[in-house]
């Protein structure tokens, strides 16, 4: 969802083939107890996420907040998805 949503926020016109090493760089991390999602910790990244120190009141640009956007409509969705996947792995687990 964060690599479709970035490209609608750019303000290139017109928008280039490939929009750029930043939305190349976001990878899912698989940790313990959950999936994380990150930037590979690119340098202004924060920035353009809009919470970098650089951003307010220094420059204009207030970031594209995509991850949190994004993760706004998975709190959304979460229930949903989890009601449509869960019984099929409830069911594996169970052996039915």
């Amino acid at each position: 969802m964060i690599r479709q949503k970035l490209p609608t926020e750019y303000k290139y016109d017109p928008m280039p083939d490939n929009p750029g090493f930043y939305a190349s760089q976001i990878q899912t991390e698989r940790q313990i107890t959950q999936l994380a999602i990150n930037d590979s910790k690119v340098v202004y990244g924060s920035w353009l996420e809009g919470v970098g120190s650089r951003n307010a009141p220094v420059t204009r640009f207030r970031g594209y907040h995509t991850f949190r956007i994004v993760s706004q409509e998975l709190q959304v969705l979460s229930t949903g998805i989890a009601e449509e996947v869960l019984p099929l792995y409830l069911e594996e687990l169970n052996g039915i």
